[in-house]
C-alpha cells in the first residue's frame, strides 16, 4: 500500500481477487475509501492490470488493521510533497492580429518570434508532412490548459462521456470532457498560473494562420491538472492525473515540472508506463529542472527515472548554448532543446515569452 494524503496505490498478489464482487474489494469497500478520491490497482503478475476505482466514503482509524491483511504484499506511507514547475516569464502578453505571411504553416509568429521551431528542425519536419496526428493524445500534466483560440481545435475530447451530469465512462469522475482538475478534483480545469498554457501551445498549438504554431500542429491535446496558480502541486495529483492519462490510451505524456526528491508512487507509475497499451508503452518526456546543477550527482525527478521510455529534456539558448538555467547530465539528462525566451500561448488569448527545461519539454 502506498499511502499519500489524498490517493492510495495497492498491489495484490495474482490469487486476489480484485473484481467489484471480489474480496479485496469488498474489504477496501469497508476498510479503505477516501472521499472523492480514487483507489488505483495493480496486479504484480499483470503489470497492464491497471483499475481506478472510486470510492466516496471517509477513511477509517487506525490503518495498522488494514496494513496487516495478508492480500497486502506491501505497505509504505507516503508523505504529501511538494513539486514545483518554474519558468521564468517575461510578462509581455501580446496578441498579433498582422496578416498572414508565411506558407507552411501560416501563421505569422513562426518566422518573427518562434525561433525553436527552426533551430528543433520542426520547420523541416513540416515540409515532410510529419505534423502529428488527431489521434496521436499527449496528456500536459501541468497548471491546465486555459481556452485559446491557438489551442482549443486541438484538445483532446473524452468520447465515452458526454456533459449529462453523470459518469458515462464509469471511472469515477463526472464529465471528464477535456481531461481533469486534479488539484480541485473537478472536471473545471482553469490554467491560473499560464505554464501549462504555454507548455501546450509549443506542443500542439494549431496551424490556423493566426500567431504561433506547435511543434506537432495536428495531435489532440489532453488536460489533465496537477498543481494551481502558484505553480506548485502535490506528486499524488501528479501520479493519479497519469495514471488517469494512461488508462485513457494516451501515446505521450508531458512533464514539465518537478522535484529533487523521488517517490515511490511516481517511479512506479512511470515504470508501469513502459507496459500500457497493449505493450506499446507510452512515451514519457520529462524537464530535467531550472537549477544550473548536474543530474548526474543531484537527480531531478521524475526526469531521473531511467527507462526505455523516458527522455528527459535539458534546454538550449539561441546561440545555441546549454542555456544558463538548464540542469544537465551526460548520463542523465537525454537531450537538449530550444528552452530560452519561447514564444507561446498564454492566458486570456494572449501570448509571452518563457525560458526553461519546461519549455524545451
Amino acid at each position: 500500500i502506498l499511502d499519500a494524503v489524498d490517493m492510495v496505490i495497492l498491489q495484490f498478489p495474482p490469487n486476489a481477487d480484485i473484481s467489484a464482487d471480489g474480496g479485496v474489494y469488498k474489504l477496501l469497500s469497508k476498510l479503505l475509501v477516501l472521499e472523492g478520491k480514487s483507489i488505483l490497482f495493480w496486479e504484480l503478475s499483470k503489470p497492464t492490470s491497471l483499475q481506478m476505482v472510486p470510492v466516496n466514503e471517509a477513511l477509517p482509524e487506525p490503518l495498522p488493521q488494514l496494513f496487516e491483511k495478508p492480500a497486502f504484499v506491501q505497505a509504505r506511507a507516503e508523505l504529501k510533497e511538494r513539486c514545483s514547475a518554474k519558468a521564468t516569464a517575461q510578462t509581455h502578453l501580446l496578441s498579433d492580429d498582422s496578416p498572414v505571411s508565411s506558407r507552411i504553416p501560416t501563421d505569422p509568429d513562426l518566422e518573427k518570434r518562434l525561433w525553436g521551431m527552426y533551430a528543433a528542425r520542426c520547420v523541416h519536419a513540416w515540409m515532410h508532412g510529419e505534423k502529428g496526428h488527431k489521434d496521436v493524445v499527449v496528456a500536459v500534466v501541468d497548471s491546465g490548459v486555459a481556452k485559446h483560440y491557438d489551442i482549443d481545435s486541438n484538445v483532446w475530447k473524452n468520447l465515452e462521456e458526454s456533459a449529462d451530469g453523470k459518469d458515462d465512462d464509469g471511472n469515477g469522475l463526472v464529465d471528464d470532457i477535456e481531461g481533469w482538475n486534479f488539484a480541485e478534483n473537478t472536471n473545471v480545469i482553469a490554467d491560473l498560473n499560464g505554464h501549462g498554457t504555454h507548455v501546450a501551445g509549443t506542443i500542439g498549438g494549431v496551424a490556423n494562420g493566426r500567431d504561433v504554431v506547435g511543434c506537432a500542429p495536428l495531435v489532440s491535446l489532453m488536460k489533465v491538472q496537477q498543481f494551481g496558480a502558484s505553480g506548485r502541486g502535490s506528486v499524488s495529483d501528479a501520479v493519479r492525473g497519469m495514471a488517469y492519462a494512461m488508462l485513457k490510451g494516451v501515446h505521450v505524456i508531458n512533464n514539465s515540472w518537478g522535484s529533487t526528491e523521488s517517490t515511490y508512487s511516481l517511479q512506479l507509475v512511470i515504470e508501469r508506463s513502459r507496459h500500457m497499451r497493449e505493450g506499446l508503452g507510452i512515451l514519457i518526456v520529462n524537464a530535467a529542472g531550472n537549477s544550473s546543477t548536474n543530474n548526474d550527482i543531484e537527480p531531478f525527478y521524475p526526469a531521473a527515472y531511467d527507462y526505455q521510455n523516458t527522455i528527459s529534456v535539458g534546454a538550449y539558448d539561441a546561440d545555441g548554448q546549454l542555456a544558463s538555467f538548464s540542469n544537465y547530465g551526460e548520463a542523465s539528462v537525454s537531450l537538449l532543446a530550444p528552452g530560452d525566451r519561447i514564444y507561446s500561448t498564454y492566458l486570456d488569448n494572449g501570448f509571452t515569452f518563457l525560458s526553461g527545461t519546461s519549455m524545451a519539454t
